[in-house]
């Protein structure tokens, strides 16, 4: 069980045994990325309902991304006309999909943990990144969260063209005053 999957645990048992937790205001917000119209919309899976003595959480902030700007500054989009850059990111995807279903050659563990590095700055990590994330998020049934770790010089939110937000830095700061066992 990963790191983020142990504090999400921990943050429901809290919640369930009634402690009452400070506002989850560094919880990034959900960016969504609509199928294409004519694609086969997977039904979702039923959730229990909620216990009467659960608080309730708080709401989550919606965020739309401007597609024509990511597309016009050289980014994947979905609903796009096939491009080399989207054939590229294909190749690329599918082994590391098959990875985190567990359909690859050998299992590898946390096979759904992708992480884009280089040795120096401005070799395209985040346009990597980015398009990367993109391309998966296209899949059906596949859900993908981008984590800029880049904590001295994060550019993924401007890349995208959305505002300054709390960082990576911020949310460890706000789990690790939550969760002071980790």
């Amino acid at each position: 069980m990963s790191l983020i999957e142990q504090a999400a645990k921990r943050l429901e048992q809290l919640r369930q045994a009634g402690v009452e937790l400070p506002e989850d205001e560094f919880i990034p917000a959900p960016v969504s990325i609509q199928p294409p119209v004519n694609a086969k919309q997977s039904t979702p899976k039923e959730l229990p309902a909620p216990q009467a003595a659960q608080p309730q959480a708080a709401p989550v902030k919606r965020i739309e991304l401007n597609l024509e700007a990511i597309a016009a500054s050289g980014l994947l989009v979905p609903h796009a006309m096939r491009s080399q850059l989207a054939d590229e990111f294909r190749v690329i995807k599918r082994p590391l999909i098959a990875n985190a279903m567990g359909k690859g050659g050998a299992p590898i563990n946390n096979g759904n943990l992708i992480m884009i590095t280089s040795a120096l700055p401005g070799e395209g990590k985040s346009f990597t990144a980015i398009n990367l994330a993109i391309s998966i998020a296209m899949e059906l049934d596949n859900t993908v969260m981008l984590v800029d770790a880049d904590v001295a010089r994060p550019s993924v939110l401007n890349m995208l063209g959305l505002p300054p937000a709390p960082g990576l830095l911020d949310v460890v700061a706000k789990t690790l005053s939550i969760f002071p066992a980790f």
